[in-house]
């Protein structure tokens, strides 16, 4: 683990970011000061991490686990009052950021009597605020205590309202007890078996793996964005054996030129779980073909972990699978319209059978934990689906809204609310178009007042100025009427097509 690492080779290198590294020796003295700084005084039960890739990032993942406090990861693409509404939520009582978002943090820890630490190049300083670097100075550097208990991590998810929910996550990342317990998870774990690769943003659960590599002693790289060709390098030349991607990931591989794909050696690859999105096929099969069968598909979400994972060799077999249920989830199966379960074969609503009785639970959103469930532990995240005779799961429609743009989740509501609230709008709904590049984007279908007028480009513009760019439309279509029912809802499956039958192959 770790600490093991730190003894064994202080000099081997343990993070690699951009340009720079960090050996073991400086990683262990670091997560002391840090554990000891989030444990002083009244200890910290909740700090929010708010910034972009790199290794000031992953360390603070990995010193609020250490010090047994939760972990809120906020999305750094968030608007200021988007993060602030998970910040009030979670009832944190310390911000560890990146130099951009520093001065939003500094504005809402000034109304909370709350600390902010600021990484980064530009390590904003200010009342109540330290750089990290200052910060960690200030810690000691004891041996940490691993025999306290594990908080879980605080993480955020949404349904169709658009509205986040919050998930308390404790057994899905092995936080049964202790943080030695913790460790040891991540030790077991098929992608901390060898030097780890992060491609995606921290704030989302597949890249936590990320974390989970380090705490189990393997060497993490962590470059602030993904480039294709950049990844390939960095598999060769850091000897890289795991990582988490998303189709979207795998789409920029293969676009790369042949001769720039033959170029790089990446015979050390020997997992890759794609997560986040369902892959196309064509996509898959050439990746495979590619890496060799290395590809692992975990099939989950944030509020269940992963439920379903199939491997490269299983998938050629039964290509559309994502697998047989896990852990504790004993069984699936298909539910009909009429409320009764499917035979093995037919398509219906999924449903999977937790064996503990405890199924998913969103802890502010009791309703939405209720009509989540039909049955204590007996959940459906959403999708359509079938199982087949043996027990293989396979995806074939979603049965919520939610758009998926390059593995990450966009929320219709939310842009639909501000579409609406727009003085020219009198009806709008959010979809999802198909993209080349990113799977999924949203697109909006709008009806204008009448004597308004408003030019699609102003209502993206509108959008941008009141909510995180990726979850704002990219092109606008205008219509007279929206086809919704006498309830008010519009089935918005297939709508992508109608209006967007080509896709949008340029995006915005």
């Amino acid at each position: 683990m770790i600490l093991d690492r730190a003894l064994d080779l202080p000099n081997g290198r343990a993070i690699v970011g951009d340009d720079t590294f960090l050996l073991w020796s400086e990683v262990i003295d670091s997560l002391r000061r840090a554990v000891f700084q989030i444990r002083r005084g009244s200890a910290h039960a909740s700090v929010a991490i708010w910034g972009a890739n790199g290794p000031e990032a992953l360390m603070a993942h990995a010193a609020v686990v250490l010090a047994g406090a939760s972990v809120v990861p906020i999305n750094f693409h968030l608007l200021p009052a988007e993060a602030v509404s998970i910040m009030v939520r979670s009832e944190i009582d310390l911000i560890i950021c990146d130099a951009e978002r520093s001065q939003s943090a500094i504005e809402y820890a000034s109304n909370h009597a709350i600390s902010v630490v600021v990484w980064g190049s530009a390590e904003a300083v200010s009342s109540g605020t330290k750089s990290w670097s200052e910060w960690l100075l200030e810690g000691n550097s004891d041996d940490i205590n691993l025999d306290i208990k594990c908080r879980p991590y605080i993480m955020f998810t949404s349904g169709t309202s658009g509205t986040p929910k919050m998930v308390k996550i404790t057994n899905q990342f092995g936080l049964p007890g202790t943080v030695r317990d913790y460790i040891s998870a991540c030790v077991a774990l098929p992608f901390t078996q060898g030097s780890h690769l992060v491609v995606g943003p921290l704030y989302h659960t597949g890249p936590i793996s990320g974390v989970r590599a380090l705490l189990a002693g393997q060497k993490v790289v962590i470059p602030s964005r993904f480039d294709a060709e950049r990844t390939l390098s960095l598999i060769e030349s850091e000897k890289i054996a795991a990582t988490v991607m998303v189709p979207t990931h795998f789409a920029r591989l293969l676009a790369l030129p042949s001769e720039v794909r033959q170029r790089y050696d990446l015979s050390s690859i020997g997992y890759v779980a794609h997560t986040g999105a369902s892959c196309p096929p064509a996509i898959k099969r050439e990746m495979i073909s590619w890496w060799g069968p290395v590809l692992v598909d975990a099939y989950g979400a944030t509020e269940s972990g992963t439920i379903c994972r199939i491997g490269s060799k299983e998938w050629l077999e039964r290509p559309g699978s994502v697998g047989r249920v896990l852990g504790s989830i004993v069984r699936a199966f298909a539910y009909s319209p009429e409320g009764h379960e499917l035979p093995a074969g037919e398509e219906g609503l999924l449903y999977f059978e937790d064996s503990r009785g405890i199924g998913i639970i969103y802890d502010d959103d009791p309703e939405k934990t209720r009509t989540a469930h039909i049955r204590p532990g007996v959940f459906t995240l959403g999708d359509i689906g079938y199982v087949d005779d043996d027990g293989y799961v396979f995806i074939t429609d979603r049965g919520s809204d939610m758009i998926i743009s390059g593995g990450v989740n966009i929320y219709p509501a939310e842009a639909e609310n501000i579409l609406i609230s727009h003085p020219a709008v009198e009806d709008a709904i959010v979809v999802a178009i198909n993209d080349t590049d990113l799977g999924e984007v949203a697109g909006a279908v709008v009806v204008i007042k009448s004597g308004a007028k408003v030019s699609s480009q102003e209502l993206i513009h509108f959008c941008r100025e009141n909510l995180s760019i990726y979850k704002c439309p990219r092109d606008v279509v205008f219509v007279e009427a929206l086809p919704r029912t006498a309830m008010g809802k519009v089935n918005k499956r297939g709508l992508g097509q109608i209006y967007w039958p080509s896709g949008l192959s340029k995006t915005r």
